[in-house]
């Protein structure tokens, strides 16, 4: 805060401005009428990359944003991750002013919302009883798909993780009526980045029913 705001002589008029820094003193829109380009100014000052982090995080979101079905913008986690984006990119500093907060803003959205990978009705009829199927193909590279059934409308949520249990990405995360579907895994983390070889795990949450199965990438 110091090393901006140092100088006791605040902004007055376009021609009797602060000599250097500024003040604490609030002025409605005191950064424009000093930096007119304030957009441009604050990219070109990239202190210790602040601007360069928060602008590739802001892009990360902006394309998970961009990927989301319908049914995924109906969703908390979508209207949470956007209103965060907005948040930060509203801010014209790009995130130069407090950091912590604006970048964790991004960073929780980035981890909390995924878009669907594409859900599709099997047009089975209302199965029984509940299932997750395994993968097909198993191993498999670049991509497999996942049956399941809902013998009931639910919220579902199916995940991928790694083999110590941490978030790759999220596949579903919506309200689906009862029915059989498929959904596909290209074997892209939650930033859109291929995973490596190895095997992973994939969990379904739907109500009262969780199931977990294990899959295989293969390069």
């Amino acid at each position: 805060c110091v090393t901006c705001h140092m100088n006791s002589s605040p902004y007055v008029s376009p021609t009797q401005i602060a000599v250097t820094g500024h003040s604490f003193e609030p002025k409605a829109g005191a950064c424009v009428k000093c930096h007119s380009d304030f957009d441009s100014l604050a990219t070109t000052f990239d202190y210790r990359r602040v601007q360069t982090v928060t602008d590739s995080m802001a892009l990360v979101l902006s394309n998970k944003l961009a990927a989301a079905t319908p049914a995924d913008s109906a969703t908390d986690a979508f209207k949470r991750a956007k209103f965060n984006y907005d948040f930060v990119t509203g801010d014209p500093s790009h995130g130069i002013h407090n950091t912590s907060y604006a970048q964790g803003l991004l960073q929780s959205a980035i981890a909390n919302f995924s878009p669907s990978m594409g859900v599709d009705d099997l047009k089975k009829g209302i199965p029984r009883t509940f299932a997750l199927n395994q993968n097909y193909p198993n191993p498999f590279n670049p991509s497999t798909s996942i049956g399941f059934d809902l013998p009931s409308k639910q919220t579902v949520r199916i995940a991928v993780y790694d083999i110590l249990g941490n978030l790759v990405t999220t596949l579903v995360n919506q309200d689906m009526p009862a029915g059989s579907y498929r959904v596909t895994w290209d074997g892209s983390d939650r930033n859109g980045l291929r995973v490596t070889s190895g095997m992973y795990l994939y969990r379904i949450d739907a109500g009262p029913f969780t199931q977990t199965r294990k899959m295989v990438v293969i390069k």
